[in-house]
């Protein structure tokens, strides 16, 4: 029999996108998230209080579908994003 799991809702994290969210993207090693959406931009959000680092705009046209962190880095973070403009 499986172990019973439960899942409980610890925040939101703010200020949100104003229209979708397609990905959250965790770092591997930092408490950070990385979030793609339709508005063409990436929001990196701090896990130990919710609130938002970094806002990543005019790197792409469309909108931002995919975020996956480089692992294995030392001292530094490489995030890649994939768009529907094909960047």
């Amino acid at each position: 029999m499986s172990p019973k799991v439960t899942i409980t809702h610890l925040s939101d994290l703010t200020p949100p996108s104003q229209e979708r969210t397609w990905l959250t993207a965790p770092h591997p090693t930092l408490p950070i998230v990385a979030t793609c959406s339709s508005d063409k931009t990436i929001r990196v959000y701090s896990l130990t209080n919710f609130t938002l680092l970094s806002t990543i705009t005019g790197g792409h046209k469309r909108s931002v579908r995919t975020a996956a962190w480089k692992p294995h880095m030392t001292g530094e973070s490489v995030l890649a994003t994939g768009s529907f403009d094909a960047t």
